[in-house]
C-alpha cells in the first residue's frame, strides 16, 4: 500500500496521530520506497507502538503530580483528554474496574496501557453501548456470501445503521461517513477497473469504528462550543452559559428546564452528591448524551410523548405512518394539514422509509418545538414596550397569550419577576395555558376553528329540534353534502362502524354525552369526520405511493418534486385570485382552502417559468399526453404530476434535463 495511507490506517486502528511528519519519517526507516508490504507494515506498527508508549509515559508522569506512579480517576480523565481522546466517565470507570488489580481506585502506567488497549478495542464505548450497537448492527446485517458464519452490513445500509443508533440529530456526519465508506479507496493509475467494483460490505468492528469516528466528531463540536462559552477559561459553565451553549447546539430550553437536567447530570456524576450548578466538560458531554437520547425533552415530556406514540402505533410495529402522525399531532394540540405533515416528515425521515420511528418522531417534535419557540418569540417581542424592557406586564402578557389562543394561568402557576414576565416565564405561561386549548382541540378532532364553525352550522341545520343529536337519515344527508356517500349497504355498514369508533374517540377526548344507537352528538360528528377525512387522505397517499412505484422515484426525489408542485399550486392560486379580482368575480376556493391540483394551462406556465421553450409541436405532444394522463380534462394532482415528470425526463422533453 501507499505510505500516504498510513496516517488514516493508524487512526483507524485507534492510534493517536498528532505528528504526521514524524510518522512519515518513521515509515522511511522501514522502507525507502513509496509503498510498503504487510511485513514492513507490521514492523512499522510495532515501532510506532513503542514510540507511542514512550510518549505516553512522559505525559503520564506529567499528570502524576506527587510522583507516586499512580493516577486517580480525575487525573486519568485529564490524561486521556491530553492524549487526544474524549473519555466518558462511564467508560473510564468500566475500564478502570477491569485493570485496577488491587482495587485501590488508582492506576499505574502498566494498568493505563491495558486500559488503553480496552478503550481502543471497544472504540471508546462501554459494554452496554457495544451490546446496543451490536443489536442495531444485527438488525441490518446479512450472512457473508463467502463465509455464512460471518455477519456483514451491506454497504448501502451503513447510513441507516448509524442513524438508527445515533439518531437523526447526527444525520450530517452519519451520511458523510457512509459516503466515505461507499466510496472506498480511490483507484490509482492503472486500476480503472477497480472503480467499477462494488465496495465491500462492513463487519461489526468496521461499523463500530465508524461509530467512534462519528462520536469523536460530535465531541469535537461540543468541545469547541464549550470552550467558546467558557469566557474566563475556568473549565466550567454556569446555568446561563449552559443555556446559551445548548441553544447554539439546537436545543431551546428555559432556565428551569436547564436546572432540571443539570441537576440530573450532577447527581449521576458526583459520587459525593455535591451539586454546585456548574458543569465541567465531562459533565457537559453527559448532558449532551442525555439530550441525544431525549432530544432535549424532560422526563415528564418524554413519558407523555412515548405514551402518545404507543397509542397511535396501532399495529405495534414501532413506526408511525403519515396518517397516524397527523392524528397524533392533532391529539397533542397541533392542527396540521396533510400537506404540512408531509413537508415536516421529509425533514426528519432521513432513511426515506415514509414513516417515523420513535427516535425520528422525537427529532420531529424537537424541530416542531423550536419552530413554536420562534413564533412565540416574535409575539413576545411584538408586545414588549421596548427592546430593552425587562419583560411583559400582566396586561401585555394577557394580550400576547390571547393572540396565541392561550389563557392566562392562575397566580400559583405563574411566577412573575418584578411584576413582569421575561421570555422564559412567557414560555411557561404558554405551556400551562395550552392545557385547556389542547383539551378543546382533542374534542374537535384537531379541526381548525373555521372548519369547526362550518360543521357547527351544518349540524344545527339538521338538528332542527335542538336536541343536540341528529338521527341516521340526517347523518347521511349531512355526510352526503360533504361528499361522503352512504348509498350502498356496504357504505352504510362502514359508516356505522366508524361512528362507534368515533364515540370511543370522543369519550377518550373527555366527552361524556355521545348519543345512542344511530343518533350522534356534534362531538361524535367531528370525530367521525376526522376518520372520513383521514380515509380520503389515505386514498390520496395510496395514489401517490402507486405513482412513486410506477415512476421508480425515490422518496427523496419525490420530496423535491413535491416542493416544486406545492410552489406551483401556490403560484396558480395567486394567479387565479388575481384573475378573479380583475374580472370582478369571487374566487372559487373557500376561505382557508388551498389549491391541490394544477390545470393544464398551469403545467405550461410551470414549464415556461423553468426556462423551457415549448414550441407548437411540443404543445401538441404535451396536450396529447395530458389527455391520456387525466381523461375528461381533470387537473393534475401530485400523483399525476410525478408521472408527468417521469414522462418528460425519460424523453428529455424540451431539454428539461439540460441536455
Amino acid at each position: 500500500m501507499d505510505k500516504g495511507e498510513l496516517p488514516a490506517i493508524m487512526q483507524l486502528l485507534g492510534f493517536v496521530i498528532d505528528d504526521e511528519q514524524g510518522l512519515n519519517s518513521q515509515a522511511e526507516k522501514v522502507s525507502h520506497y513509496a509503498t510498503i508490504d504487510f511485513d514492513e507494515f507490521a514492523s512499522f506498527t510495532e515501532q510506532f507502538r513503542a514510540e507511542e508508549k514512550a510518549k505516553f509515559k512522559v505525559t503520564f508522569d506529567k499528570f502524576d503530580e506527587d510522583g507516586g506512579g499512580e493516577l486517580s480517576t480525575d487525573e486519568l480523565s485529564k490524561l486521556m483528554s491530553a492524549l487526544g481522546f474524549t473519555p466518558l466517565r462511564s467508560m473510564i470507570q468500566e475500564a478502570l474496574t477491569a485493570v485496577d488489580e488491587d482495587g485501590g481506585g488508582t492506576i499505574s502506567f502498566d494498568e493505563f496501557m491495558k486500559l488503553l488497549a480496552i478503550y481502543r478495542y471497544s472504540e471508546g464505548f462501554t459494554r452496554k453501548e457495544v451490546r446496543a450497537y451490536y443489536r442495531t448492527f444485527l438488525s441490518f446485517a446479512e450472512e457473508d456470501e463467502d463465509n455464512p458464519n460471518v455477519k456483514m452490513v451491506p454497504i448501502n445500509l451503513v447510513d441507516d445503521l448509524l442513524l438508527k443508533y445515533f439518531g437523526p440529530q447526527s444525520a450530517p456526519m452519519a451520511l458523510k461517513l457512509a459516503e466515505e465508506a461507499k466510496a472506498g479507496r480511490p483507484p490509482k493509475p492503472g486500476e480503472e477497473d477497480r472503480a467499477k467494483e462494488k465496495p465491500p460490505d462492513l463487519s461489526f468492528p468496521e461499523c463500530l469504528n465508524l461509530g467512534r469516528r462519528l462520536r469523536e466528531f460530535e465531541f469535537a463540536e461540543w468541545r469547541s462550543v464549550f470552550q467558546k462559552a467558557d469566557a474566563d477559561g475556568g473549565g466550567v459553565l454556569d446555568m446561563q452559559e449552559v443555556q446559551a451553549v445548548i441553544k447554539e447546539l439546537g436545543y431551546s430550553l428555559t432556565i428551569e428546564e436547564v436546572k432540571e437536567v443539570v441537576a440530573e447530570v450532577e447527581e449521576a456524576a458526583d459520587e459525593d452528591g455535591e451539586q454546585d450548578g456548574q458543569l465541567d466538560f465531562d459533565e457537559f458531554v453527559t448532558l449532551m448524551m442525555i439530550f441525544k437520547v431525549r432530544d432535549g425533552f424532560s422526563r415528564p415530556d418524554l413519558r407523555e410523548l412515548f405514551t402518545t406514540f404507543s397509542r397511535f402505533d396501532h399495529d405495534g410495529g414501532g413506526e408511525i405512518e403519515t396518517i397516524e402522525l397527523g392524528d397524533m399531532l392533532r391529539f397533542l394540540g397541533h392542527s396540521l394539514s396533510l400537506e404540512e405533515v408531509q413537508k415536516f416528515l421529509g425533514q426528519v425521515d432521513f432513511n426515506e422509509s415514509g414513516s417515523l420511528d420513535w427516535r425520528e418522531f422525537l427529532r420531529f417534535m424537537r424541530l416542531n418545538r423550536e419552530e413554536d419557540l420562534g413564533k412565540w418569540r416574535k409575539v413576545y417581542d411584538k408586545h414588549l414596550e421596548s427592546p430593552k424592557a425587562a419583560g411583559l406586564t400582566k396586561v401585555q402578557l394577557t394580550i400576547a397569550l390571547t393572540e396565541l389562543g392561550c389563557e392566562l394561568p392562575g397566580k400559583d402557576d405563574l411566577k412573575m419577576k418584578g411584576n413582569v414576565a421575561d421570555f422564559d416565564t412567557f414560555v411557561i405561561a404558554i405551556q400551562k395555558g395550552r392545557v385547556v386549548a389542547v383539551a378543546e382541540q382533542r374534542r374537535c378532532a384537531g379541526f381548525p376553528r373555521d372548519q369547526v364553525d362550518r360543521f357547527t352550522k351544518m349540524f344545527g341545520t339538521y338538528d332542527q329540534d335542538g336536541s343536540g343529536t341528529i338521527e341516521p337519515k340526517e347523518v347521511g344527508a349531512l355526510l352526503d353534502s360533504l361528499g361522503f356517500s352512504m348509498k350502498t349497504p356496504q357504505e352504510r355498514d362502514a359508516i356505522q362502524r366508524d361512528i362507534e369508533t368515533s364515540r370511543t374517540n370522543a369519550q377518550y377526548a373527555g366527552v361524556k354525552e355521545v348519543g345512542k344507537g344511530g343518533a350522534i352528538t356534534f362531538e361524535v360528528l367531528v370525530q367521525l369526520l376526522r376518520i372520513l377525512f383521514n380515509q380520503k387522505d389515505q386514498a390520496l397517499l395510496d395514489r401517490e405511493k402507486k405513482a412513486m412505484e410506477e415512476t421508480t422515484f425515490s422518496i427523496g426525489e419525490s420530496q423535491e418534486f413535491r416542493q416544486i408542485f406545492t410552489a406551483t399550486c401556490e403560484s396558480e392560486q395567486n394567479f387565479a385570485a388575481e384573475a378573479a379580482a380583475n374580472a370582478g368575480k369571487p374566487l372559487s376556493l373557500k376561505p382557508g382552502e388551498v389549491l391541490k391540483e394544477i390545470s393544464k394551462d398551469g403545467v405550461r406556465r410551470l414549464l415556461t417559468s423553468l426556462g423551457l421553450k415549448v414550441g407548437p409541436n411540443q404543445q401538441t405532444e404535451l396536450a396529447e399526453y395530458l389527455g391520456k394522463l387525466t381523461p375528461g380534462g381533470a387537473d393534475v394532482d401530485f400523483a399525476d404530476f410525478l408521472r408527468l415528470m417521469k414522462w418528460m425526463m425519460s424523453r428529455n422533453f424540451c431539454g428539461i434535463q439540460g441536455g
